[in-house]
């Protein structure tokens, strides 16, 4: 209880009089009332009455809230997975200085980030607004570095936490009952990341906005599934092309993809200074409408985002065929489609490695002028794993150096 209500409150059961503002339509017909000049005034629609929310079929249970259950007022399923405690490998475990945060919850109720921006006029969509599309769902970026918070004076609003360093290793087992094989599939495949767990990071834990709980998740073995890995998987997803053709490569998708992968600058990953909110929704129309509105991921890091993120698996898992080079005489050609392949194959043949070698010192001895500008920088090499450490492996990427003399 607020102490203004508290105050006014114990007036009003004394049956004494208190001040209350209020708003009337063209008519002279009550709108709105509150016991503040400047009271918050609620938007005419709820978050449940804006698009897509608006147009989910509550009645009818997905796939997900099949697998693992639900419960609500007269109605509930159990679930049929069940994940098990993960132990540590002691061996693993190096503690970390507790760190000290301030975590923020969420405010649906700041349109400028929560709705999809603007109207044809310049100006906001709110939730007054029948026609207003939501956002996104709510996600941590993964990242690559740790941020150190900034923290104010104000120290009871700190929350506390002793991390664990990069390199731990925990293990568990996920049992289930009864689950079919496209069940299976989807259950893999959220752990996997669609068969990428080697690609792709899971968030996990309060220290996600800094940089902490970056997960990735390996499976060791299994026991009692009559099918491979893959093939549950490639069960889900025929299923899903069935129900959602296209899925792997709708906006949704290539968000969650895009933001499990790291690799991005922390530039763009800081968030507004209180002062700023206030700026946004002050700032006229026309005026740094860049900082108004929140961007999706891939818009903003559009120039890092690969456009096929995830292949199908009936497309990664034929079987590699030889590759054709002859026609790329200069490297920034060549590395675009030896990109495209590897998203493909994530790995290339002894041969194809071979061919990749080959044609990288024939490039180099043309003497191709753009191409030697790009291979003489390091990071054309190995840094991040990218380009062609990826393609020939750590061995042949040093031998290639050496025959080449580059980078240089």
């Amino acid at each position: 209880m607020s102490a203004d209500w508290k105050f006014w409150r114990e007036k009003l059961e004394k049956g004494q009089s208190i001040p209350v503002f209020f708003s009337e339509d063209k008519d002279g017909i009550l709108q709105h009332f509150g016991l503040s000049y400047m009271y918050k005034l609620p938007f005419k629609h709820r978050i449940q009455e804006i698009d897509p929310i608006k147009g989910y079929a509550f009645n009818e249970k997905d796939l997900a809230e099949s697998i693992f259950g639900y419960s609500e007022q007269g109605n509930s399923l159990k679930g049929r997975v069940f994940f098990g405690h993960a132990l540590a490998d002691l061996n693993t475990i190096t503690c970390m200085k507790p760190r000290s945060v301030i975590l923020g919850g969420p405010k649906a109720s700041y349109f400028p980030f929560y709705l999809k921006q603007f109207k044809d006029n310049g100006e906001y969509f709110t939730y007054d607004d029948i026609n207003a599309i939501l956002r996104g769902f709510k996600r941590y970026p993964v990242k690559d570095v740790i941020i150190e918070p900034e923290l104010g004076e104000n120290q009871d609003v700190c929350s506390s936490f002793a991390p664990l360093d990069k390199g731990a290793i925990f293990k568990t087992k996920v049992r289930f009952h009864n689950l079919k094989s496209v069940e299976i599939g989807a259950l893999l495949s959220a752990i996997t990341f669609h068969h990428n767990a080697d690609r792709y990071s899971h968030n996990i834990g309060l220290g996600k906005p800094f940089g902490y709980g970056r997960v990735k998740v390996q499976i060791l073995s299994k026991n009692y599934l009559k099918k491979d890995v893959t093939a549950y998987m490639h069960d889900f997803e025929e299923a899903m092309e069935k129900h959602k053709p296209g899925w792997l490569k709708s906006d949704r998708m290539r968000e969650l993809i895009a933001m499990a992968g790291g690799g991005f600058s922390n530039e763009f990953l800081t968030y507004p200074v209180l002062s700023d909110y206030g700026d946004f929704k002050k700032t006229k129309i026309g005026e740094f409408k860049d900082r108004q509105a929140l961007d999706s991921f891939c818009e903003v890091f559009s120039d890092q985002v690969p456009s096929n993120s995830i292949l199908p698996l009936s497309v990664r898992l034929k079987p590699q065929v030889n590759l054709d080079l002859t026609c790329y005489s200069d490297y920034e050609s060549l590395a675009s489609h030896l990109n495209e392949q590897w998203d493909i194959y994530q790995n290339f043949t002894d041969f194809n490695k071979d061919l990749i070698y080959k044609k990288i010192k024939s490039i180099v001895d043309s003497k191709h002028r753009p191409s030697l500008k790009k291979l003489k920088k390091e990071s054309h090499w190995d840094s991040g794993g990218k380009n062609i450490l990826r393609w020939l492996g750590e061995k042949l990427m040093v031998e290639l150096k050496k025959e080449t003399g580059l980078p240089k």
